[in-house]
């Protein structure tokens, strides 16, 4: 999903969302998940599974991740495949992202931030 953003903990198209609707709601964007200078447990994963190729579908791989993972933190292989089909990655590299999330849900990155943990 490109251009994506998390709008309340769900993950929404940006271009789609009328401004207005989004006042008042707690909007986090790929550069808002990192604490300071520690990326996000998804980032850090998929850096070290080498998921980004190009890096044209990496911030919509990220928040589509994010908030599939604030509704499922412990989804199985299958539900993660699933879930990530919905982002085009034009590399072909779904395998690499679809292991640094299993990563991430084993525990690997430490402990997911929750919704409000998220941007606080």
């Amino acid at each position: 999903m490109k251009a994506t953003v998390i709008l309340d903990g769900k993950a929404v198209k940006s271009c789609t969302v009328l401004a207005l609707t989004a006042e008042g709601k707690k909007v986090v964007t790929v550069e808002g998940l990192s604490n300071g200078s520690e990326l996000h447990p998804i980032q850090q994963a998929f850096i070290k599974y080498g998921a980004p190729q190009c890096g044209y579908c990496t911030p919509g791989m990220v928040m589509a991740t994010v908030a599939f993972l604030l509704d499922n933190p412990a989804p199985k292989e299958e539900e993660i495949k699933d879930d990530l089909s919905g982002n085009l990655c034009r590399c072909g590299g779904y395998k690499e992202y679809v292991k640094a999330v299993s990563a991430v849900v084993s525990g690997e990155f430490g402990r997911l931030p929750e919704g409000s943990e998220i941007n606080a």
